[in-house]
This record gives C-alpha cells, structure tokens and sequence, in this order.
C-alpha cells in the first residue's frame, strides 16, 4: 500500500493546498478503491506537517461509507516524517493516533481493519493496540491474518507469538504462510530455537517459491546449512 504515481511528491505549499488534495482523494477513493489516482493523491500528503490531517482522519473514520474510514485510516501513516521537520514528528505523539487506530481496528469492514494492523506496525503500536486483539490472528479473513503475520514481531517476546507463527505458517493462503514466514525468518532473525530452525525447514517443501525464499533466507541467516538446501 505504497504505491505512488511517477508525478507524486510531498505537499508542502499550506493548508489550503493539502486540503484541496485530499478532497481529490475522497472523490478518487470512493470512485476507484485500489485505484492508482487514490493512492497518487494519498502519497502526495507525505509530510504535510499539520496536526489538522489528524482531525480530518477522524472525521473520515465516522463515515459510513467503508473507503472513506479507510482513506482515514490510511492517513495516519501520512503523519510519519520522512523530513526531520519537529512539527511532522510532534504529530507523532498526538494522543488521538492510538484511538482513532483503536476504532480503525475494530471497525465493521476488513479493509478498514486490515489497513489498521500494517498502520500499527508503521507507527510502532503493535504491543499497545494488537496485544488486546490478539484473537485477530485467527479471522476467517485470509487478508487480516496476513495482516497481522506481518506485524508480529512488534509483539514479541509474548509467548503467544512464536506458536502462532508456526500455525500461520501453514495456513492455507499462500500469502499468509509468506508473510508468517517473512516475519520469523528476517523480522525475528535474533530468535534462534531448534523450533524456530525446524518450522522454517519445514517450509522448504511449500508450493509458494517466495515462501521457500523467505525460508532458506532464515534458516541461511542463522547459520542452518539446510538453508543452502533448497528443493530443485
């Protein structure tokens, strides 16, 4: 969800400017969800600096309609600075952040709620926010599952997580097991168990080569000659 347009760049010319964007952006989302002009319009609000982007995430998020609360909650991933600018950084500590992420996950739509965990992870909220909604790693929606798979690292060293990415591992969307695999292999490459070594063996057998990937670079990372080891 970082897909940019080749003419996207920051908006740093005033309020008036940015707003004037995101109403473009309102207008996009709604008529195209997944389309490339949303997310050109979306990057284009990187940096904007101003606390108000904030208030008008909240407002988005009181929507009925489910792209615009997750236009909202997309947003918040504008907030984080890709400058060194103090105004864009303050706005990382804002105290409404953490519950309109809160509402966002908990939020009737799965997009909303899938966009809501890669934010936690991109705003470093993971252990505040998903702790309580650990029970999320086993929605019967593949993309929340793979949501989450992606974020779990930010949980650990909670007991819950390594268990629950051996099961993901073997879930049966592709993409799950990938981001499972992804998230033990190189996000958690400090942990090194024999279970750890066995479950990413284990999935050098899988029928995704990313998964295989993703299991070889592990186990390769921690020094497992099976990770030279990988089937033809």
């Amino acid at each position: 969800r970082h897909r940019l347009s080749e003419a996207t760049r920051p908006v740093n010319t005033g309020t008036k400017h940015w707003r004037d964007v995101l109403a473009q952006a309102e207008r996009a989302v709604i008529l195209d969800f997944d389309g490339e002009e949303r997310w050109g319009l979306t990057g284009q609000l990187c940096d904007v600096g101003h606390a108000d982007l904030i208030t008008e995430a909240a407002r988005l998020l009181t929507s009925d309609a489910w792209p615009l609360r997750d236009l909202g909650t997309s947003l918040l991933q504008q907030l984080i600075p890709g400058t060194t600018e103090t105004s864009v950084r303050q706005n990382l500590d804002d105290p409404r952040i953490p519950v309109l992420l809160a509402a966002a996950l908990d939020d009737p739509s799965a997009q909303v709620v899938m966009t809501a965990i890669y934010r936690t992870g991109h705003l470093n909220l993971v252990a505040k926010l998903l702790g309580p909604r650990f029970h999320k790693v086993s929605d019967p929606n593949a993309g929340i599952r793979q949501a989450m798979a992606s974020v779990l690292d930010g949980l650990y060293p909670d007991p819950r997580v390594l268990p629950t990415l051996f099961v993901l591992m073997e879930d049966d969307d592709d993409e799950v097991r990938n981001w499972a695999t992804f998230c033990l292999g190189a996000q958690l490459d400090g942990v090194d168990t024999p279970e750890v070594r066995d479950a990413l063996a284990a999935r050098l057998a899988d029928p995704e080569p990313e998964v295989v990937f993703e299991a070889a670079s592990g186990l390769q990372a921690r020094g497992d000659p099976r990770g030279n080891q990988v089937p033809e």
